[in-house]
């Protein structure tokens, strides 16, 4: 449903744009179709297709870090501070015991990151900004 809903929206971006000025559609109106289409995009089709490739890549990357906090106090939690969050694609590699702060400029993103952060561990995040 929500394809065909943004397929509709987004032919009748296309034909704003075909059409003689003044009829385009506002910057405003503009910013806000293109952030959903790309957190839409992005999320739920590039996603399933390059999430085989990048998890071993990040598991390895988290590893190291994993590495470097070995002698750490379990007791304390490790702040990390993510910037362009997105969806939440590394959501399932952070160490135990983290405290997520993550930002993205483009709030589209927050529904899926609200969705896959609660299908994760526990993970204690103070939210999307």
């Amino acid at each position: 449903m929500e394809v065909v809903f943004y397929g509709a929206l987004t032919t009748l971006w296309w034909c704003f744009h075909v059409c003689p000025p003044p009829i385009p559609p506002p910057l405003e109106i503009q910013q806000v179709f293109r952030d959903r289409w790309f957190s839409f995009i992005f999320v739920r089709i590039l996603g399933p297709i390059f999430s085989p490739i990048n998890l071993p890549l990040r598991k390895r990357t988290f590893s190291i870090l994993g590495k470097h906090l070995e002698g750490r106090d379990m007791s304390k939690e490790l702040e990390v501070l993510e910037i362009g969050i997105g969806g939440g694609a590394n959501l399932p590699v952070y160490p135990e015991n983290s405290r997520l702060t993550a930002v993205d400029m483009n709030e589209s993103f927050k529904k899926y990151f609200s969705d896959n952060q609660r299908s994760i561990r526990m993970l204690s995040t103070r939210g999307l900004f």
